[in-house]
């Protein structure tokens, strides 16, 4: 219970605090509400987006932007990476 007031009060303060953040959280929003498999754009991540389904790409903006599924620890400074189904190209924006 403590940690969810906890969260709620911090995104409270970002909002109020961070443009960023609300631009973030209003577009979030609109692609929600977007129909299925309806080609759009979106400048979600600060770099225009073309995509077919706003759902899908939500998704995946969630799992590698905001869970961060492919952030790790390299070996070397210029590790590298080989996206085998690029999808719309994401994980390369990441």
């Amino acid at each position: 219970m403590l940690q969810s007031v906890k969260r709620r009060v911090k995104a409270a303060l970002r909002w109020a605090t961070d443009p960023e953040y609300r631009r973030k959280r209003a577009e979030k929003k609109r692609l929600q509400e977007a129909p299925r498999y309806v080609r759009g754009s979106t400048n979600l991540i600060g770099a225009p987006i073309q995509y077919v389904d706003a759902a899908s790409l939500l998704s995946a903006y969630e799992a590698i932007f905001c869970e961060e599924i492919y952030a790790f620890d390299a070996e070397i400074s210029s590790p590298r990476i080989i996206d085998g189904g690029a999808n719309i190209g994401l994980a390369i924006l990441y």
